[in-house]
């Protein structure tokens, strides 16, 4: 059974990270850059932003809840 990752978000502000042959509840991550972004970034997800857990990683904001991640990179530096 292959598994697909859905990719969130404006085009060309994030990646989607996980195996085509990932195992079923692997650990989906959505890469976003703030680096270039002024005013708004938008996380994907509903409201995934209020159920995470926030971890700061040196610049980088990580938000996780289940099976689902969001790595913010530079959220801290922008």
């Amino acid at each position: 059974m292959v598994h697909t990752a859905a990719t969130f978000g404006p085009v060309g502000l994030n990646d989607t990270i996980s195996g085509a042959n990932a195992l079923p509840g692997s650990l989906t991550t959505t890469v976003l850059d703030a680096s270039d972004v002024s005013g708004t970034l938008a996380v994907p997800g509903g409201d995934f932003v209020l159920r995470a857990d926030y971890v700061r990683q040196g610049p980088d904001l990580l938000l996780e809840k289940g099976n689902q991640s969001v790595l913010i990179q530079d959220y801290f530096t922008s």
